[in-house]
Formats: structure tokens, C-alpha cells, sequence
């Protein structure tokens, strides 16, 4: 079975951008086929903005450490900025 990886990234500031992004990596690492990949940025984005969600912290990574405890490994994409 193929690992859980959760993928960290930062998201405030510019969040439209950084989707993107994010978006668009996780496009890469999904085609490799290697790892079963979840970021939070792609999977709650547009939930977050269409339901209006909170945008606080602690709101965020309570939904964040659910997934985190679950995945096999935790990779960090960095960004600009």
C-alpha cells in the first residue's frame, strides 16, 4: 500500500496564488503515483471561500492535525515569501 503524505504549505497573504500553486504540485506528485497525497490547501480552498469559513488558526489546525495523525509521512512544500 502506497504512504500517506500529508503536504504542509503556507497558505495566508496571498491565498489565491498559493492554491494555485499548491494546486498545481500536487497535480506532479499525483501523477508520480508514489504516494497518496493530502494537502489542506487543495482539498478545503474552496469550500473555505464559497461557505465562509473561519480563517482563524485554531479553526484550521484542528481540521489540519486530524488529517496530519492519520498520513505516514509529512512533507513541507516552501514558498516564496
Amino acid at each position: 500500500m502506497k504512504k500517506m503524505v500529508y503536504i504542509a504549505s503556507p497558505y495566508s497573504g496571498d491565498e489565491q496564488n498559493r492554491f494555485e500553486k499548491v494546486r498545481d504540485y500536487v497535480a506532479q506528485v499525483m501523477l508520480k503515483g508514489e504516494v497518496i497525497p493530502f494537502l489542506p490547501i487543495v482539498h478545503c480552498h474552496d469550500i473555505a471561500h464559497v461557505h465562509n469559513l473561519p480563517r482563524t488558526h485554531n479553526f484550521w489546525i484542528e481540521m489540519g492535525f486530524g488529517y496530519l495523525v492519520r498520513c505516514d509521512e509529512l512533507w513541507i512544500l516552501t514558498l516564496p515569501g
